[in-house]
């Protein structure tokens, strides 16, 4: 999949993120946040080092830029 910047959406802050993940590996990865922050403590990691492992396993890129694009809720 073509490389695109997405921007990932927390309360008032924004994240963008330079991928070539599919949409759904990136909502995967969410979903995985939301779950694994209720199950395990994970002081030692931010949510953003979380996606970021998420998608990085599953051999696509995912890091932080400084433009501006798709934009997805977390």
């Amino acid at each position: 999949m073509e490389e695109r910047v997405i921007v990932l959406k927390c309360w008032e802050s924004k994240t963008y993120v330079r991928t070539d993940a599919p949409s759904g590996i990136i909502e995967e990865a969410i979903d995985y946040l939301n779950e694994i922050r209720e199950e395990e403590d994970l002081e030692d990691l931010s949510d953003f080092e979380i996606v970021q492992k998420y998608v990085e396993d599953r051999q696509y890129t995912f890091e932080e830029t400084e433009e501006d694009c798709e934009e997805y809720w977390w």
